[in-house]
């Protein structure tokens, strides 16, 4: 292959508009961010190289055989993240893009498109969240940064040009596709009042030249119409850049040789159902190619080894199940109130999804009455495996384990936790809790997913399909040195010593969504007093419900009622998780012996 004549960005974008540039369904989907958007357009604008491309024409008759996807033009990181199939007509050759999707995509984001991402500290269930953002070039500003040209920025316009708070002025870097003569930046700049305006006219003139006259896409060609070459070259070319990872490489391969499904799409819509469920999840593919290899009994690696057409058979013959078992799983999730936000480890979750595909998937799984045992053990278990860390990092030998073991438990009764622990202990991720791991347990921290599995632990007669709100008992306001100080905490160490526990698990407690909002700042001591006054059985219901100890429950008594809270709470974990007296060194784990 040699290089081909070099083409403008004006000409790549028309050509994507008319899908004469389409992306094979062994391509991965847009992963850049803004930055990197930003940064390429720095690059054009200047009149660096942007890396070479390599294309694949694709004959009208071999074009029927493949799946093509069109590029994402208003990109949406929550809503709109998967390309559309893109409906070709039987006319001509196509191009289809082997090497160069993140690029030539973010360039068509760039001159055509938006980009809608999460505003800071703005929830993600909000649709108002997530604004579209069109990408702008700065006319009359230099960057801060010294490694960038020119100052760019998505911003919340629309107008080819814009004024900004600092009185800035701001081109829309798509206007430049209608600067197709020559005299067009001048004409732009005399309307904009720039014309004399030094920065101004090089950034305009520079815009129109990376747009309009130069070449800055040179490709390769590829012209072989066979699937089996294709997909060799891609392989081999998608190591550099924003690196191809192994299950991309999994899921091209999948796309690539199933028959009757089309695993891209069947996976990515999986994905995004899933996702949907309870208070919203964030699996990706990752997890779902894991889930496959671990029920159609592959190895679990991701690696080239095990990406055989043979194997890749197996997984589409056992979609089915695997789907059904992947659905069910988080069903269960979401009865055991887990969440994107208390969810650290979806790794803990692929035996789940295996057991529940060995077991046949039965309907009711997740709800039914006669299999509530089951739960209650699948439960303890995934969140003591969560607080113990066992599936972080890279954990395909502990799940190859764990699959060994269920498989060889196939036809006992019940869920397995005592025989997986057992098991485990000859890794090096054993699962095995000390009376030291109970203290890391207390020590987690307010919003952390290892904090909600600790809760969780605590508070296990909850129905957690209903709300539940982590509160703190002694609210936060009241932790700062003023008003610590005005209750009499005034050395430096005593206000470090409160400030220490105030976000820990002693101070915290699982309050229904509605009960939290009442109990709002209050302090503990004036609510427990205002809601329970003449309610004595229901007040001690609640004390031996969220282990409130029997201390003076003023602010000012707070380190002493979280030590003997903290009492409380280690003996009820010990309790939940099934372990012997605190004099044992290595205690059994979870709820072992207590399922």
């Amino acid at each position: 292959m040699a290089f081909e004549t070099p083409i403008s960005v004006r000409e790549a974008i028309t050509f994507i508009n008319e899908r004469k540039y389409v992306l094979p369904a062994i391509q991965r989907e847009f992963v850049w961010k803004p930055e990197q958007i930003i940064r390429l357009f720095d690059s054009l604008l200047t009149g660096y190289p942007i890396g070479s491309f390599l294309f694949w024409t694709v004959k009208p008759e071999s074009a029927k055989e493949y799946e093509f996807y069109d590029f994402i033009q208003h990109y949406h990181e929550r809503d709109a993240r998967h390309n559309t199939k893109a409906k070709l007509t039987a006319q001509g050759d196509v191009t289809a893009v082997l090497d160069g999707q993140q690029r030539l995509t973010a360039l068509y984001i760039g001159m055509a498109g938006t980009y809608a991402y999460r505003k800071a500290k703005a929830w993600k269930s909000n649709a108002n969240a997530y604004p579209k953002r069109t990408l702008y070039l700065c006319l009359t500003r230099t960057p801060d940064d010294p490694d960038s040209t020119y100052e760019l920025a998505f911003r919340e316009d629309t107008k080819d040009l814009s004024t900004d708070e600092r009185g800035d002025h701001w081109v829309r870097v798509g206007a430049a596709l209608e600067w197709d003569n020559p005299g067009a930046p001048h004409k732009f700049l005399l309307g904009a009042g720039l014309a004399n305006h030094e920065h101004a006219t090089n950034a305009a003139w520079a815009l129109h030249a990376a747009v309009q006259t130069a070449r800055p896409i040179s490709y390769y060609l590829e012209r072989e119409q066979s699937l089996d070459r294709v997909l060799s070259i891609f392989v081999r070319v998608n190591s550099g850049g924003t690196k191809l990872s192994h299950s991309d490489l999994l899921l091209s391969i999948a796309t690539s040789q199933w028959d009757e499904l089309d695993a891209r799409e069947t996976i990515y819509d999986l994905v995004d159902e899933i996702n949907k469920q309870g208070r919203h999840f964030e699996f990706d593919k990752d997890f779902v190619l894991k889930s496959c290899l671990m029920v159609a009994d592959l190895e679990t690696r991701f690696s080239t080894a095990n990406f055989t057409a043979e194997n890749m058979k197996k997984i589409e013959g056992r979609w089915k199940e695997i789907d059904a078992a992947i659905r069910t799983t988080v069903e269960l999730l979401v009865s055991f109130g887990l969440s994107a936000e208390t969810l650290p480890s979806v790794n803990a979750v692929v035996p789940i999804v295996y057991y529940v595909a060995q077991r046949g998937n039965p309907p009711g799984f997740a709800s039914k009455s006669v299999y509530a045992e089951e739960r209650t053990a699948i439960r303890r278990w995934l969140l003591a495996a969560l607080l113990t860390r066992t599936f972080t990092g890279q954990p395909d030998s502990i799940l190859r384990i764990v699959r060994e073991v269920l498989k060889a438990h196939k036809d006992t009764p019940g869920f397995p936790a005592p025989v997986i622990v057992d098991a485990l202990d000859r890794s090096q991720r054993p699962m095995r809790i000390s009376e030291a791991d109970l203290d890391r347990f207390l020590d987690e921290r307010y919003g952390s997913g290892y904090a909600f599995a600790t809760l969780g632990l605590l508070y296990p007669s909850f129905d957690f399909r209903n709300v539940f709100h982590g509160d703190h008992l002694h609210p936060q306001a009241g932790f700062t040195a003023a008003r610590l100080a005005k209750v009499g905490v005034v050395s430096a160490d005593q206000q470090e010593a409160f400030r220490e526990r105030r976000d820990s698990i002693v101070n915290l407690q699982l309050l229904d969504g509605t009960l939290n909002q009442e109990k709002s700042k209050a302090a503990l001591q004036d609510w427990i007093e205002d809601r329970f006054t003449g309610k004595a059985a229901e007040r001690q219901h609640y004390m031996t419900l969220h282990l409130i100890p029997d201390v003076d429950l003023a602010f000012t008594n707070f380190l002493e009622f979280t030590d003997r809270r903290r009492d409380l709470m280690r003996a009820r974990l010990r309790r939940e998780l099934g372990l012997p007296t605190p004099e044992a060194d290595v205690i059994a784990t979870p709820a072992l012996e207590a399922v």
